[in-house]
Parts: structure tokens; sequence; C-alpha cells
């Protein structure tokens, strides 16, 4: 499905901004994100209470799976392998509590990680730090799971308050090459 125009907001002399709607948005996403190989989306929110309340509006209003991926291995033993961890991916289009995947001895590089999930189909992943001017960062400098990136080929989702159900829940920041 593709988002369709629902309305202009008018401005002075003319100047007018498309405005879309929810969840025409959500699917024209999902579309841009599993067709455009090596795309990714991460949710950047302020509070946990934000990034969980727009997982829940993309798992509930557009039908996507999710993963929470600490949750999903917890039970094992010894630390999960590279393929365990893709296997508890499989499907999943949101993928929330992704920490674990900073421990050192993982030996996990996070983004390439999530862009060949992505390149199988819709990811989009509740980013654990923080995220702005183009980078992605976790944990504190010095750390052993310190990570600090720039993003590329990326959407960033920001959590937004809604009125109405029809209003998007996010704001999209392309980061592309």
């Amino acid at each position: 499905m593709t988002a369709t125009l629902t309305g202009y907001f008018s401005y002075g002399y003319g100047v007018a901004q498309q405005i879309d709607s929810w969840p025409d948005a959500g699917y024209a996403l999902l579309d841009e994100l599993s067709t455009a190989r090596g795309l990714v989306g991460l949710i950047s929110a302020g509070t946990t209470a934000d990034s969980d309340d727009l997982v829940e509006r993309l798992v509930n209003d557009l039908g996507v799976t999710k993963v929470s991926l600490g949750r999903a291995l917890a039970a094992s033993s010894q630390a999960p392998t590279t393929d365990e961890i893709e296997r508890a991916c499989s499907d999943a289009t949101v993928i929330t509590d992704i920490d674990m995947l900073f421990w050192p001895t993982l030996h996990v590089s996070v983004l390439p990680f999530l862009t060949k999930h992505g390149g199988e189909h819709a990811t989009i992943a509740v980013w654990p730090g923080e995220i702005s001017s183009g980078r992605a960062v976790y944990s504190a400098p010095g750390r052993q799971d310190h990570y600090d990136v720039a993003l590329h080929n990326t959407i960033v989702l920001r959590p937004r308050q809604t009125r109405f159900p029809d209003e998007l829940p996010f704001v999209t920041e392309r980061i592309l090459p």
C-alpha cells in the first residue's frame, strides 16, 4: 500500500505541505523498508514509555510482528550465537530490547546486523541509546559496550503525541547516503 494525500495545510502565499494519515503512512513506510535493500528503521524516543507506545501502535494498527530480543534469548545458559540471534528475530518487523547485541562477548556489529535483517524484510528496531546529528550512540565512552557510528540508509522514527487516531504517531528523519 502507499500513503494517500489526505489534506494540505495552507501557509502564506499559497505554500502547502502534504499531510499523511495513519495508518496509510505506516503502510507506505513498511513498503519503503521492504523494497529498499539495506534500509532500516530505528525508533529513537526520549522515554521507554514513548517507544513502547509507538511499538504498540505499529503492532496493533499495522499488524506487524514484534520480538523482544533480550526476552527471546534470556533462557539460554550461554551467550547466544549470531545464528541464534538471527533465528530469534526471524520474521519480526519490530525488534525491541536489543541491548544484548552490544555485549562485547557477542562480537555483533549492531547496525550491520540490523541492516542484514532489513535486507530480508522490513525492519524497525528500538534504539536503546541516542540518535542525533546523524549518529547512533549507545553507552558512555570508555565502556566496553560503547558504540558510536555514523548512520546511513536509515529512517529514524521519533514518537510524537497524537490527538486523533489518523495522525502519524511519529516524525521521520531520513538519513541516506
